[in-house]
């Protein structure tokens, strides 16, 4: 194994059943951090010790209490205690590719600066995290008129954000540049003075989207690795009690970036009729 100059930041609440995962997905990389910083609720931390500690051994593991429940919050407090020079945050539930870390780090130390990296980010079955989504946007010609709609008339392109503030993902693999990345955001610490906090409370929909634009927009560019790939679990399909949840933080992403409300109003009216079509 080799020891490289990262850290690995988790923010995780009612995780310590599974974080496992994640530490054993680390120790299956030739390269491994020199430091894991996890950041848990404060009820919780005994049992994030007792899941963590045989692993004590191989990885440097420390384990941070919030006084506050928010993964948000808990990601500011680990990302603030990193002490090295290259910072890859990662949700809980992410299994990290046997190759993955010395990728992703050779990246780091070639491009280091105004560079905000990701991994690639997949389901557990080897599919692409934005499949469901290319799969109807190549299907349905009216859904790609209603998105360019959505963009006032504009050609809609992959990973940028439309003028209703609604993120769109890899509509195919003809992918140019990035407006946004997911949440494995990966860099060079020095750009900590320009990452931007999502307020949120409860669970932290389009968090990733609302941080790496903020990057995108400070004039930072955006690069997905692909062949750096991590796993998550396969997600619930979005239904509408989601996708209401969502609608908030896609009005502050609206608001943020000064984006159009009016086709925001429309975007919520749209998908809600597709939700009710659907049933």
């Amino acid at each position: 194994m080799i020891k490289i100059n990262l850290s690995i930041v988790i923010a995780s609440y009612n995780g310590h059943h599974i974080i496992q995962k994640l530490l054993k997905s680390v120790l299956l990389n030739e390269y491994i951090p020199k430091e894991i910083i996890i950041v848990c609720f404060k009820d919780q931390y005994n049992k994030y010790i007792f899941n963590c500690k045989k692993y004590n051994k191989k990885i440097n593991i420390k384990i941070l209490k919030s006084n506050i429940k928010n993964q948000i919050t808990q990601r500011q407090i680990g990302l603030n205690k990193s002490t090295m020079d290259y910072v890859l945050q990662l949700d809980d539930d992410i299994i990290i590719g046997k190759n993955t870390l010395k990728l992703i780090y050779n990246e780091l130390i070639k491009n280091h600066y105004k560079i905000i990296f990701s991994a690639n980010l997949k389901t557990v079955d080897g599919n692409i995290a934005d499949l469901r989504w290319r799969k109807i946007y190549n299907k349905y010609r009216l859904f790609r008129y209603l998105l360019f709609f959505l963009n006032s008339f504009k050609k809609v392109k992959p990973y940028s954000i439309i003028s209703s503030g609604k993120p769109i993902p890899g509509l195919n693999s003809q992918i140019i540049s990035y407006e946004w990345l997911n949440s494995s955001l990966c860099f060079h610490k020095s750009a900590l003075k320009d990452y931007e906090f999502f307020q949120n409370n409860g669970k932290a929909f389009y968090e990733d989207v609302y941080t790496s634009h903020i990057f995108y927009k400070k004039g930072y560019k955006l690069k997905k690795i692909i062949n750096a790939d991590i796993y998550h679990p396969k997600t619930q399909k979005m239904d509408l009690l989601i996708f209401y949840k969502s609608i908030i933080n896609q009005y502050k992403i609206v608001l943020k970036f000064k984006k159009n409300i009016l086709l925001f109003l429309f975007d919520i009216i749209f998908f809600i009729l597709i939700f009710v079509v659907k049933r």
